[in-house]
């Protein structure tokens, strides 16, 4: 018995090339590679392409926007561009039809990778919004980044870097790491729908705002979550992972509640008397610790935090005092990294702490470390450290701390 025939959809995919459906859009496709980069022809793009973000994989008959996120066959292609159901979009293939290019002869406009950089973007005002508005927008966009699709991305990205969320997650009752939907401006369209205004939406460092546009202002991000001490969500850090371009990291504006001086992401409690602040510098780092750390019931042990960078304020260098006079440092194993260890540091050896210091191959950083070493490799931020004085000791010819402020507690704001 013969068993039935391929589906319309898969039918429709045979009879029609992407490449066809591509030059049917007015996309001139090279002939020389089965993977092609192309301007996106799609509304759902919102703006004329500033680079090629369109990847057609010729030999699949696959398409993927990294802008808008579009994806999909050659149906999906003419339900992209035209706005049709699948009956319609396979007869408007079989007809050879154009196929509409939304974009074709503008000029690009609008950033596409949603960094707070250009000028003409607005800043936040941590004015004039208010901390409860601040928060309250806050605590909807996490709902939205860790809406089950979104959050088993960011689980998935994760679990690629050789992180485990689940008992971070299952001790803390809550979700603990989101990302970003689809779409330039996916999230500032739900919550002004949700009733928030634009305003507070700016100032919660959420959304940009140009004269003329709103746009989201975190795009293909894993996302973690700031939070103060009763839990709240005060700002979001950001790890890309499109297409190359855009800084790896987007840290939180300074708002009505956040602020990168004063606030650290710490996703594990203080450590008992016997335990080990750490203090590392990407959110990854820290994440990679307390996962680590919980599944190896090690949790009241390790205490890693960052201010995602590699500096510490006055104010967090007595943060670190108050939990801990006995902190390690694990800054990535890179010339930048050292020299970070150094300052910091000197500066908690002002403020009365013995720091020491982890040592990792050159190459690794805490996240890289843990994912090739797993529970195992937690030592490296405990009993393996070594005291930073005898670290400088062994390094004769390593640099002092440079800053002039370091030679007096006073000066650098960390005296007792």
């Amino acid at each position: 018995m013969t068993g039935p025939g391929p589906s319309p959809i898969r039918a429709a995919c045979d009879r029609h090339s992407l490449a066809d459906v591509a030059a049917r859009t007015g996309i001139h496709l090279p002939t020389s590679s089965d993977q092609i980069n192309g301007a996106c022809p799609f509304p759902s793009h919102h703006h004329p392409d500033r680079t090629p973000s369109l990847r057609l994989h010729l030999d699949t008959g696959r398409y993927h926007c990294f802008g808008c996120a579009a994806h999909g066959d050659v149906v999906q292609w003419v339900r992209d561009a035209e706005g049709l159901d699948v009956r319609s979009a396979i007869a408007h293939l079989d007809r050879h039809a154009p196929i509409t290019n939304t974009w074709a002869g503008q000029s690009p406009r609008w950033p596409t990778n949603g960094t707070l950089s250009p000028a003409s973007w607005e800043r936040p005002d941590s004015e004039r919004s208010t901390p409860d508005q601040t928060r309250a927008a806050l605590a909807a966009a996490w709902d939205l980044f860790t809406a089950p699709e979104h959050h088993h991305a960011g689980v998935a990205y994760l679990a690629r870097r050789g992180i485990t969320i689940a008992p971070l997650e299952h001790s803390t009752g809550r979700p603990e790491v989101g990302h970003t939907p689809t779409g330039p401006d996916t999230l500032t369209r739900t919550l002004l729908a949700d009733g928030f205004d634009p305003d507070t939406l700016v100032d919660a460092g959420l959304t940009l705002r140009s004269p003329d546009r709103l746009l989201d202002a975190y795009r293909h991000r894993v996302l973690l979550p700031v939070r103060d001490p009763a839990g709240a969500v005060i700002a979001l850090l950001g790890r890309h992972t499109g297409p190359p371009g855009p800084p790896k990291y987007l840290n939180p504006p300074r708002t009505a509640v956040y602020d990168k001086s004063r606030d650290l992401y710490q996703p594990l409690p203080p450590p008992s008397a016997d335990g080990h602040v750490v203090i590392v510098e990407g959110p990854l780092d820290a994440l990679a610790i307390a996962t680590a750390a919980l599944t190896a019931n090690l949790a009241h042990r390790y205490c890693p935090l960052t201010q995602s960078g590699r500096q510490l304020s006055p104010h967090q260098i007595r943060q670190v005092r108050h939990l801990d006079r006995r902190p390690v440092l694990a800054f990535d194993a890179d010339p930048a990294g050292q020299q970070s260890t150094t300052r910091i540091g000197a500066l908690l050896a002002l403020a009365g702490c013995t720091p020491s210091v982890a040592r990792l191959p050159p190459g690794e950083d805490p996240a890289s470390w843990l994912a090739r070493r797993g529970v195992h490799g937690l030592d490296a931020f405990g009993e393996k450290a070594v005291p930073a004085d005898r670290r400088r000791a062994a390094r004769p010819g390593a640099s002092p701390p440079s800053p002039p402020d370091l030679s007096r507690p006073e000066a650098a704001g960390v005296g007792p």
